[in-house]
């Protein structure tokens, strides 16, 4: 394999083709783990069919445990608060236990598990049938509490409270006095009532009787009203008896739920023991299996894995050569040498590609090297002609200037009109175009002229210095016309205009 990967026929596959055969080791190395499994399984199922079976008990079992500890938990919840609604729910799921246990044969349960279930089933019915009769004593008491107790001591209270009013009204303080007591003896009663509703303890009742026959004691005058107490202390003492059953009843359901609890947990023990039984012959079956099984399989694996690698490696492993070659030409390189452009896969395009580019590269930045060169060239040439430009144009100020004063002096304190100065704009355009190609001038052509002012600028009776030159007098050209929105050009006191000279021919030129 080694010798075949660095001998380069991988290289010579296609990343396609390189892929589809890491899924085809994986679905191979996948189908021979599969067949493997297979082969523990087929080893190990009549063990698993055993084990399964009791653990199928085992649950069967827990399922009947879950659902009497939640009725317990509904009835303790009655207890408390003794709703209807929840008593309701408790019976529901006691009734649902007993259904799961005489479900037990379907599931596969011994003789010795099925006696236990009956006796579990047998202690849940009268479970719940104790708790029926405390629901029906408990609305029994309820009923006597608030009629014949509640109702008939708000009775006798109010009744006791009138007739001291009377007595005090009729200045009878000694029978004011011993009613006074028979309704606070009354009162103590009512109040150990009240703890009855709270506590439920028979001492209460008893306490209450004993407080009721104390103001029946002080009442020997209101036949009535000992009458009356007389009947509520007659229910007092049923409330005292309802209470002994309730006690009795309850004893009974606690017998009831220990008894099922008790034979639940020895079934649950069976089931534990006969569970760990079955686990651990499976165990053993699956130990004998699962050697051969990790010896196949890890081998099958470890092949796998070796050939992924390898093929992940053939790939990965040019593509970092490529990133890293991409990564230095990114930085400003260009004479490195690009990995990988023999080779025949769509890694090899993709070298020979950044080859390209490489070069497109080279010869792009050469060809902005060059231009550059050439810019600065000409950038240089505009420089130096500006400077000769503002040269000359200095120096024909200075000629104009010193011709000026020349003429000024000629013409004397007679002259009163002052030169047209020149158009200094118009002469700077001038003197761009003929930057281009500059002609040459002899020194005849280079000496400026100068016009005699107009005839509207003269003083009156006085007739213009004649100036003369090679070329013969030439005229002053009209000053161009003002265009709407832009100022008039600056004029300078020192030059004037003239429409063309022999150093440029159709063209204006600065003469003094």
């Amino acid at each position: 394999m080694r010798t075949w990967v660095k001998g380069g026929r991988l290289a010579r596959l296609s990343i396609k083709a390189r892929i589809f055969a890491g899924f085809g080791v994986v679905l191979a190395t996948t189908v021979g783990v599969a067949v493997s499994g297979y082969l523990l399984v087929t080893q190990v199922s009549s063990d698993f069919a055993d084990y399964q079976q009791n653990r199928a008990k085992a649950e069967h079992v827990r399922s009947i445990d879950m659902a009497m500890l939640q009725a317990r938990f509904e009835l303790s919840r009655w207890l408390q608060r003794f709703d209807p609604a929840v008593l309701k729910a408790a019976r529901d799921l006691l009734d649902k236990s007993v259904g799961l246990i005489e479900r037990g044969p379907a599931v596969g349960l011994s003789g010795d598990e099925l006696a236990t279930s009956a006796v579990i089933a047998r202690a849940l019915r009268t479970y719940g049938d104790e708790y029926v009769i405390m629901a029906r004593i408990k609305g029994e008491e309820t009923a006597l509490l608030r009629q014949d107790i509640d109702q008939a001591g708000e009775q006798i209270a109010a009744g006791l409270a009138q007739r001291r009013s009377r007595a005090y009204e009729a200045g009878d303080l000694d029978q004011a006095r011993m009613l006074n007591a028979a309704a606070d003896a009354f009162q103590s009663a009512r109040d150990q009532t009240v703890q009855l509703k709270v506590t439920g303890e028979a001492k209460t009742i008893a306490a209450a009787s004993q407080f009721a026959a104390a103001s029946q004691a002080k009442l020997p005058a209101n036949s009535d009203l000992a009458a009356k107490l007389t009947a509520w202390r007659g229910a007092l003492d049923r409330a005292s008896e309802l209470s002994a059953e309730w006690s009795r009843h309850l004893k009974l359901s606690r017998v009831a739920r220990d008894e099922s609890m008790k034979a639940s947990e020895s079934l649950l023990a069976v089931m534990a023991r006969d569970g760990v039984e079955a686990e651990q012959d499976f165990a053993r079956s699956v130990k004998e299996g699962t050697t051969a099984f990790l010896a196949k399989a890890a081998g099958i694996v470890l092949l796998g894995i070796v050939i992924s690698l390898l093929l992940a490696r053939s790939i990965t492993a040019p593509l970092q050569r490529l990133s890293g070659a991409m990564a230095a030409l990114g930085g400003g390189a260009r004479a490195i040498a690009l990995p990988d452009t023999g080779r025949t896969d769509e890694i090899g395009a993709m070298a020979r590609t950044v080859a390209l580019f490489r070069d497109g590269l080279v010869d792009s930045e050469s060809r902005d090297a060059i231009q550059r060169r050439e810019t600065d060239a000409k950038m240089a040439r505009a420089r130096h002609l500006e400077t000769l430009t503002r040269g000359f144009e200095g120096k024909v100020s200075a000629l104009i200037a010193s011709l000026t004063a020349a003429a000024g002096q000629m013409e004397g304190p007679r002259t009163t009109s002052r030169p047209r100065p020149p158009n200094l704009p118009a002469c700077r355009r001038a003197s761009r175009r003929r930057q281009a190609r500059p002609p040459p001038m002899s020194a005849a052509s280079r000496t400026p002229r100068t016009n005699s002012p107009p005839a509207s600028r003269r003083s009156p009776g006085r007739s213009p210095i004649p100036r003369s030159s090679p070329a013969g007098p030439t005229r002053r050209p009209r000053a161009p016309r003002r265009r709407s929105g832009r100022s008039p050009p600056a004029r300078s006191r020192s030059a004037t205009w003239s429409s063309s000279s022999p150093a440029s021919p159709g063209g204006p030129t600065c003469w003094p």
